[in-house]
């Protein structure tokens, strides 16, 4: 165990996509700040697999180069449009992309989690960023007007402390259960599930994206 405590004035706990777009913000603004993912590579998560129009408008607000590249990269996105919502009684409303092709910020592409991520990952800024990857957050409290956190990794315990921390960790994230004691109110609570099917034909033609809400689930 190292009995030392690293200081970080900022501290962002999750390396998904939330955490290394606000690692890209304060890079932006040359804030510099630690990232802490616990997965030891960028892998792929269950997401619904699409980008939309406010998320152009963040990567415009970013930098708007970001649109034009990600875009230009056809083999890993592509672009939606039509979507298609369908009711658990067999109705379906049917929303045209299309017309909206020339407005870069009503864009909408369709592509995996992973790369989405990746492409985040190649624009981090390391003269402001320090990214940490396989280290869990296993604590983390108040101390002394400061936030520490007790991180694991390579069977190592390393200690930080910090002014801010970004919770950036997802669904159980342990940021919001220690400082916010946030508890999941099972009552209005919503999952989603993904599944990968092959030779399916979309139920209405020319839509990209299909979302069908099931009663049973």
């Amino acid at each position: 165990m190292n009995d030392t405590t690293l200081f970080k004035n900022i501290i962002i706990v999750g390396g998904g996509t939330a955490g290394v777009t606000t690692s890209l913000f304060l890079s932006k603004h040359k804030i510099p700040h630690l990232i802490i993912e616990k997965d030891e590579q960028i892998k792929d998560k269950t997401c619904g697999g699409a980008l939309s129009s406010s998320v152009f408008n963040v990567l415009k607000s970013l930098d708007s180069s970001f649109i034009e590249e990600i875009c230009s990269i056809k083999d890993k996105f592509s672009v939606c449009n039509g979507v298609v919502f369908g009711a658990p009684n067999g109705n379906y409303i049917e929303l045209n992309l299309s017309k909206y092709k020339t407005n870069e910020s009503a864009y909408s592409l369709i592509g995996k989690r992973i790369h989405f991520d990746s492409f985040l990952y190649s624009k981090l800024d390391t003269n402001y960023a320090q990214l940490i990857m396989g280290a869990k957050v296993t604590d983390i409290y108040y101390n002394d007007n400061k936030i520490e956190l007790t991180v694991k990794q390579n069977n190592q315990i390393i200690k930080y402390n910090c002014n801010i921390v970004v919770g950036a960790d997802g669904d159980t994230s342990i940021v919001s259960r220690n400082l916010a004691a946030q508890k999941k109110d099972f009552r209005n609570y919503s999952v989603g599930t993904r599944t990968y099917f092959k030779n399916v034909s979309p139920i209405v033609e020319d839509s990209d994206l299909e979302l069908y809400f099931v009663k049973e689930i």
